[in-house]
């Protein structure tokens, strides 16, 4: 539906997030921009196999499933 669209994804939380999982959902390039410390719901629980590490959150998985993703220190 939204193959021809793309969007950069500058958000963090939930509902930016949401939002552009969606999108990417229907078919939308989406490139989310972290700073490099990574975007705050990495360090959100609940965790794989509960271990604490920010590769692991289930919730930025959940929030950032097919995007592409680029560290950008914008400060």
């Amino acid at each position: 539906m939204f193959k021809d669209i793309s969007v950069i994804d500058l958000s963090t939380g939930i509902a930016g997030p949401y939002c552009t999982k969606i999108l990417s959902d229907l078919g939308a390039n989406v490139i989310k921009v972290e700073p490099p410390e990574g975007e705050i719901t990495r360090f959100s629980e609940p965790y794989y196999s509960g271990d604490v590490d920010p590769n692991k959150s289930i919730k930025f998985s959940f929030l950032n499933t097919n995007k592409k993703s680029i560290t950008l220190d914008l400060f």
